[in-house]
Order: structure tokens, then C-alpha cells, then sequence
């Protein structure tokens, strides 16, 4: 998985500022230890090299790796929301000028069209449960680009209704807003062949 051209430049010029003396002295552990504080625990290696903690290397390593996170908590929780039926709350994971251009079906714009049929479909009984795996993240100041397999399980309403498999591959662009919140503002899917129902990750019980 990638992490993006700057967020690795930044990682690797921190890398070449690391005290050496980190893992012969024993201050690996307090390095590691304060960057989990700070909410950027992959910034320092096994052996602590890193930036030196305070220097500008080491808040702009630590905001890639925030912003890294804040994007995967945004998609676990647009993940969870989808699956209650909670469109309401779903509907501020959006930018106001979002746009959905999923496929076989026409561009939709903003949030009210973009979860109009979702909503739909789960007042008339339709249930679905979604997977993601990241294959690709790139933060790039205020942007955000998420390259993800889905898999979609869409089960009709009826006792004798059998469930219908959908899988495909994501591009989803997410912009920061000035509260500090990402939200998504492109979503594009297609249904690629190299996804297959094995690839589906198992989740945790």
C-alpha cells in the first residue's frame, strides 16, 4: 500500500534526520512511545530513527500520518452508517457539491441525490452489507484519494429473496473542510473483473 509522493518524502527526510544513538541508548521505546501520544505512531522505526521530536520534519510526518487515519475513520464510519440505515447522518460525510458516478447509472450531485436511493431501497426493506480494502491512499494537503475494492452483499426483502453479489474497485476522493473535517467529494466505482468474492475480507467477530 501506498502512502503518497509527499508523505513519503517527508517520512524519508525524517528517516535521514534520526539520531542514530536512538537504539544504543534506549530511546526507541520513549520515541515510539511519544508519537502514539501525538497520534502519529508510524513515523519513528523499530529502532526509533526518526525526526527529531518538536522539529517542523516531525509535525509535518505526524499531520500525513492523522490525516491518513482521519480518512480511514471516515470510510469505517460512512461503512457503518450504510449498514444501519442512517442516511441522515451519512448525508454531512459529504461535501455539498459531491458527486456519485457509480456504474451503470446516470451522475448524481450533492447529498440528498446521492443517498435519495439508498434510502429508498431500505425504507422498501433492502438490506446490504459492504467490505472495503484499501489499495492505494495519497494525502495531498486538503485532498484525499482512496482507491478501494468493495464488496457488496444486497439482500431483497422476502423470506425466500436470495442475495445478490456485487464487486468492484473505488475511487473515491475526499477534500478536507475548513472545520478541519475530511468529507467525500468524488465517488466513482466500476465493476472490475480482478475483484473476485475470495479477495473479500473477513471481518472480526
Amino acid at each position: 500500500m501506498r502512502t503518497g509522493a509527499m508523505g513519503a518524502a517527508a517520512l524519508a527526510a525524517a528517516m535521514i534526520a534520526a539520531p542514530a544513538q536512538a537504539e544504543d541508548y534506549g530511546w526507541a521505546d520513549d520515541y515510539r512511545a511519544q508519537a502514539e501520544r501525538d497520534g502519529c505512531p508510524g513515523v519513528f522505526d523499530d529502532q526509533g530513527h526518526g525526526p527529531d521530536i518538536g522539529s517542523a520534519e516531525y509535525e509535518a510526518a505526524c499531520q500525513y500520518q492523522r490525516d491518513l487515519a482521519a480518512v480511514r475513520a471516515h470510510t469505517a464510519r460512512w461503512q457503518a452508517l450504510y449498514e444501519a440505515g442512517d442516511f441522515d447522518a451519512m448525508a454531512d460525510l459529504y461535501t455539498p457539491d459531491a458527486v456519485l458516478m457509480t456504474a451503470d447509472a446516470p451522475r448524481r450531485d450533492g447529498p440528498e441525490a446521492i443517498l435519495a436511493p439508498l434510502r429508498a431501497s431500505y425504507e422498501a426493506g433492502w438490506r446490504s452489507t459492504i467490505d472495503f480494502l484499501e489499495e492505494d491512499l495519497a494525502i495531498d494537503g486538503d485532498r484525499a484519494d482512496l482507491i478501494a475494492p468493495y464488496w457488496l452483499t444486497i439482500q431483497p426483502p422476502g423470506e425466500d429473496a436470495e442475495p445478490m453479489e456485487v464487486m468492484g474497485r473505488s475511487w473515491l476522493t475526499f477534500r478536507r473542510g475548513e472545520d478541519g473535517e475530511w468529507r467525500l467529494w468524488r465517488d466513482m466505482d466500476n465493476r472490475a473483473p480482478d475483484v473476485t468474492a475470495e479477495m473479500r475480507p473477513a471481518r472480526a467477530e
